[in-house]
């Protein structure tokens, strides 16, 4: 074997180790791979139980819903410290889907200490709040101010129908204030009565999974070998098939190179072609030929 084909070889061999350890660590995983993680990432599934439990009237009897998601590294560490969660579940009446996922009916009274303890419990990843659509989304606050401009407006319609009394459209535009005033405080006393927050609590935990050294090693193992094998197969079949396509390449080229070859002497042969045209390029090679002129009696010089 020749140095160059030497060389060759351990390159391929090379090339066919590294694709089989790649393959190898791709079907087993690597021993330090990113943790996993068991529970519920997400309220998702809480959410589909909600519309599936709770029509939408129904939904916005709530003052508020809450979504969160919490991680932790350790559920049974905590799972203890949670009861609380059951507790509120069994009094108002909510849902447990998993041991991850809490569906939660917390008094509006106590929704803020609920809500802070929750979140001491474990790391907090998705925290959304979305208050009744019936409501449009209204607070209490939001309601106060809105009437106390809804009045003063009514103050300036009822001065300008004094001022204007042949002006009949002032008495429409009270009219509609009233009915404006009178939704807002039908909407604030619908908030004031609102008895519960509902919570969608999911809970995820992160854990490294433990590997068994021998198993893994022994399981590399058999699929570098089923790739490496799979390898020898078909990298010499592949090799040879190049080789060959390269051989009938290097055939058929020389074939018709001599094709050509023969074709271009024959016209440089029979018609002095050199692949532009006939004679193309060359200079003309003229042959001149001068003679001397006769002398008659008239060319001689006359004698004076």
């Amino acid at each position: 074997m020749s140095r160059k084909s030497y060389r060759n070889t351990r390159i391929i061999l090379i090339f066919m180790v590294l694709l089989a350890l790649a393959w190898a660590f791709r079907r087993e995983g690597l021993p330090f791979a990113t943790p996993e993680s068991r529970g519920a990432k997400s309220t998702a599934n809480l959410q589909d139980e909600l519309l599936y439990r709770w029509d939408k009237s129904k939904r916005s009897n709530y003052n508020a819903v809450f979504q969160m998601a919490l991680e932790v590294k350790n559920f049974d560490s905590i799972a203890d410290s949670l009861g609380f969660l059951s507790n509120y579940v069994e009094k108002h009446r909510g849902s447990i889907l998993s041991k991850y996922e809490y569906m939660v009916r917390v008094p509006v009274s106590e929704t803020k200490e609920f809500n802070n303890k929750v979140k001491s419990k474990a790391n907090l990843i998705k925290f959304s709040s979305d208050y009744s659509t019936a409501l449009s989304a209204g607070t209490i606050e939001a309601y106060n101010d809105s009437l106390v401009v809804l009045q003063e407006k009514i103050k300036v319609l009822e001065q300008l129908r004094r001022d204007n009394p042949n002006i009949k459209g002032y008495s429409q535009d009270i009219d509609d204030t009233n009915m404006q005033i009178n939704r807002i405080n039908s909407l604030k006393y619908s908030l004031q009565n609102k008895e519960y927050d509902l919570y969608l609590i999911a809970f995820s935990e992160s854990f490294k999974k433990s590997v068994d050294s021998a198993e893994y090693v022994a399981g590399l193992a058999k699929h570098f070998i089923i790739a490496f094998g799979i390898l020898a197969l078909a990298v010499p079949l592949i090799v040879l098939g190049s080789r060959l396509i390269f051989r009938v390449l290097g055939v058929v080229g020389t074939q018709t190179s001599q094709l050509y070859g023969n074709y271009y002497s024959k016209g440089s042969k029979y018609g002095n072609y050199n692949g532009y045209g006939y004679n193309y390029g060359r200079k003309r090679h003229v042959k001149r030929v001068y003679k001397d002129k006769d002398k008659g009696d008239g060319d001689k010089p006359s004698d004076k």
